[in-house]
């Protein structure tokens, strides 16, 4: 009830913030009407809330600010105030609370207050195309319900939809909390749903008809980490998909992880198995009217790519930009293995950094420097490959999280990212990047 009566009440007050505003420092109205038309002018659902936050943080330092104090305290919201004081962090914790009872009564209010911002309601729809060789799942009807952490000896191939919700930020996955009983809640939780399973010819058309009306079109291929589920990397490629603002098409590469912390050993031994199914999806994909297929691999889902492209070296596969990010592979066996790859895509690019404390963990278990971790301040170079640190930029994403996933978390390194795949660019001519002297590596500015 608190979060209902705290939107409403914002809503039909807009207009009595707008003029304490004003009657405060009327100065602050070019201002004030510059946040207004961002976030009128924004394209993304993103990009709105990023400028409504901002538009929230301005209100602290004007006249306004009492009135929302006094809106959150008549609300009986007043205890969340405390230290923390930003009103854009006491929305925040207002709106983190759910009711089930009132869900339908929340959206509405949530709507009207979007509206007296000029922000999108609806969440936004990113397909993701997918292929597996996990185990399907099915229902007493047969009917497939997801797939799970088995080897099912086979490629399937479909299409799910990822419903990524209008208050998205950059970087994250919007998920319920345990306790929430609204998690299928797509306005404000990122949702997918399983669209339909097909043939490969099947796959391989439909996949084709969203390029063929633009021959500049690209695909990409994440394939996710350990202790991934295949509902969780399906959102994760969705979301990767809708921060990066890929131009073309994404494409799932689900290998069957456990998604258990208890699973590092298993998957393991299912990452290298799943390499020669990798190989043969990445064959089909040549036939495409696509210009080119980049790759994405996180963590351990880089062995996947290296042992397929490694072991079964084909210099006719149509691959772009490969992208080993974050990469949980023994050094020794990166240096016997890559040079295998000869001249297999474009370009070769691999993001460390030495605050990853999922690769810091993992180089003690197997007693060997992991390629995505630089140990004792030596960052893993080679011939071929262009190296990126990001330790500069992730060492304060997570006090007590594992920094391991910056390639999808990180602003600065989706942007570079983004960047290399649209424009192909070299380090040397990405503006955010700088190389160290006497250095064979690059770092964020």
């Amino acid at each position: 009830m608190e979060q209902l009566f705290l939107i409403d009440a914002m809503a039909s007050n807009w207009p009595f913030i707008r003029d304490l505003i004003l009657q405060d420092d009327p100065a602050l109205e070019a201002e004030l009407n510059e946040y207004m038309s961002r976030i009128q002018s924004a394209e993304t659902a993103s990009e709105k809330d990023t400028h409504f936050k901002l538009l929230l943080e301005f209100l602290e330092d004007t006249a306004a600010c009492d009135l929302v104090k006094n809106l959150i305290s008549r609300n009986s919201v007043s205890e969340l105030y405390g230290e923390r004081g930003a009103v854009v962090e006491t929305l925040e914790a207002v709106t983190a609370e759910s009711s089930e009872d009132l869900s339908a009564h929340e959206t509405e209010a949530a709507n009207n207050l979007a509206r007296a911002m000029n922000l999108s309601t609806s969440p936004t729809p990113v397909p993701v195309f997918f292929a597996t060789n996990r185990e399907a799942s099915r229902s007493g009807s047969s009917e497939l319900t997801g797939f799970n952490g088995n080897h099912s000896g086979k490629l399937t191939f479909g299409q799910a939809v990822v419903n990524v919700p209008v208050a998205h930020e950059i970087g994250k996955v919007e998920k319920p909390r345990w306790w929430s009983l609204d998690k299928g809640n797509a306005e404000k939780y990122m949702t997918h749903r399983l669209a339909n399973e097909m043939s490969s010819e099947t796959f391989q058309t439909e996949l084709a008809q969203t390029i063929e009306s633009d021959t500049d079109r690209d695909l990409l291929v994440f394939m996710h980490g350990y202790n991934v589920s295949f509902d969780e990397a399906v959102l994760r490629a969705g979301q990767i998909a809708y921060d990066l603002d890929f131009a073309g098409t994404v494409v799932l590469f689900s290998w069957p992880s456990k998604g258990s912390l208890l699973g590092y050993f298993s998957d393991e031994s299912n990452s290298i198995a799943s390499a020669r199914y990798l190989f043969d999806f990445l064959a089909i994909l040549d036939n495409g009217p696509w210009r080119r297929v980049h790759v994405i691999a996180h963590s351990m889902g880089n062995r996947v790519l290296l042992s397929a492209l490694s072991g079964n070296p084909s210099d006719t596969l149509k691959l772009g930009q490969i992208i080993f990010a974050a990469a949980d592979v023994y050094v020794q066996t990166f240096n016997a293995e890559f040079p295998k790859l000869g001249s297999v895509g474009l370009s070769k690019t691999s993001y460390v950094s030495d605050n990853d404390r999922a690769l810091f963990a993992s180089s003690l278990l197997h007693s060997g420097q992991r390629v995505g971790y630089p140990e004792n301040n030596m960052v893993y170079c080679t011939k071929g490959m262009e190296t990126i640190d990001t330790s500069p930029i992730n060492n304060g994403l997570s006090m007590f999280g594992l920094n391991h996933s910056y390639i999808s978390d990180d602003r600065s390194v989706i942007t570079d990212v983004g960047y290399l795949l649209e424009h192909g660019h070299k380090a040397d001519d990405r503006k955010g990047l700088r190389q160290l002297p006497n250095q064979p590596y690059w770092t964020f500015r």
